[in-house]
């Protein structure tokens, strides 16, 4: 089982890996058989739900005084997949998160995330992880998984190994069989912290180092100088729209300027007696 997952700064992991479950074979009498090899886990403390889980192989049993021996790999479910019943028997195996429902089951997620242990009901137990253990009827114990694999059904051989369960991206899910305990491999990347600001350019705190938008951009909404003659107040960022002062607007006066659009204060409104346009004193 394998998939991307992102997690944040400050995230616990929590990180069950799965255990072989243990054998018990000596001719054909009570306790023989494999237990359930454990499941592997990996979840964020106090989520409701796993980040991934690999199902345990379920157990082998003996179902003939020959002692014959069968397994079965864990299932290679990418959702929430019923532990599988036994090879051989008709027991169910568990549901939702659930254990398998017989004695010798494999635990559930819902068992797991409490108490990792395998099945200690019978000797041997079952791998940790929630290996179920092996029955007194010569079973194999179910796979501990997201749902618990099947326990072999009375007097029949293999147990059903433990669900999987995949939440993450790029997946790759199989089923397969591995001999000795499970195996947790983490890689990571890093994602550098995105700098925030205006991506706008129009606006007038534009940040051209910014790579993703904080919604703190400030348009273009009036004119921001204070000596403009249409200078507003209530604006914070400038639109070019300023008229600044350029002549006189009054046309009472004598050096009148119809060109001007914004008065500067120059207004004059005596002529000397040589006719030239002036203040006097």
């Amino acid at each position: 089982m394998r998939g991307d997952f992102v997690v944040n700064s400050g995230d616990v992991i929590n990180i069950v890996v799965g255990q072989q479950g243990f054998n018990s074979v000596s001719g054909n009498s009570a306790n023989n058989g494999s237990s359930g090899g454990g499941g592997s886990f990996i979840w964020v403390n106090g989520a409701p739900d796993p980040l991934i889980v690999a199902g345990g192989g379920g157990g082998g049993g003996i179902c003939s005084s020959a002692g014959n021996l069968s397994n079965a790999p864990g299932v290679d479910a990418t959702t929430d997949q019923n532990g599988t019943a036994s090879r051989t028997g008709q027991v169910a195996g568990g549901s939702n998160g659930g254990d398998g429902n017989q004695q010798g089951g494999g635990k559930g997620w819902n068992s797991v995330i409490n108490n990792p242990n395998g099945d200690t009901s019978a000797s041997p137990n079952g791998g940790f992880g929630g290996g179920g253990a092996v029955s007194n009827t010569h079973s194999g114990g179910g796979g501990g998984g997201y749902s618990g694999g099947a326990a072999g059904g009375p007097f029949y051989c293999g147990a059903g190994g433990g669900g999987s369960f995949n939440a993450g991206t790029n997946q790759d899910n199989a089923g397969s069989v591995q001999s000795g305990n499970g195996l947790v491999v983490i890689s990571y990347n890093t994602i550098p912290e995105c700098n925030a600001g205006c991506t706008d350019p129009t606006a007038c705190n534009y940040d051209d180092t910014a790579d993703v938008d904080d919604s703190s951009c400030i348009l273009p909404d009036g004119c921001t100088d204070e000596t403009a003659c249409n200078f507003d107040p209530a604006a914070t960022c400038d639109d070019g729209s300023c008229i600044l002062p350029d002549g006189c607007t009054d046309d009472t006066a004598c050096n009148y300027d119809p060109n001007a659009q914004c008065d500067d204060g120059s207004c004059a409104y005596i002529i000397d007696c040589a006719g030239v346009c002036g203040v006097f004193s």
